[in-house]
């Protein structure tokens, strides 16, 4: 059985670590991550990604979605669905 501090899961996640990066240190599913989190979102953590960031750091500076995801705290498929989708 795995113990998991969900305090210390909360504070990662509101300083802007993926749910993804969380779980694979914690050797768990995200779901599993995500069920520690009162909400989706613990206080502090933003509510959007800037999308014109997106679009600047990919268009402008070349950056990967990874390389954006990690510049701006997000899932590097965040950052890939909201370039995809400011581009439309």
């Amino acid at each position: 059985m795995i113990v998991i501090d969900t305090e210390a899961v909360r504070e990662r996640y509101a300083a802007g670590e993926p749910l993804r990066a969380i779980a694979d240190d914690l050797g768990v599913a995200v779901n599993t991550v995500r069920a520690r989190l009162p909400e989706r979102r613990a206080p502090g953590r933003p509510r959007t990604t800037d999308v014109a960031a997106v679009v600047r750091l990919r268009d402008e500076e070349g950056l990967s979605f990874a390389e954006i995801g990690e510049r701006l705290g997000v899932d590097p498929r965040t950052a890939g669905r909201r370039y995809a989708a400011a581009k439309g």
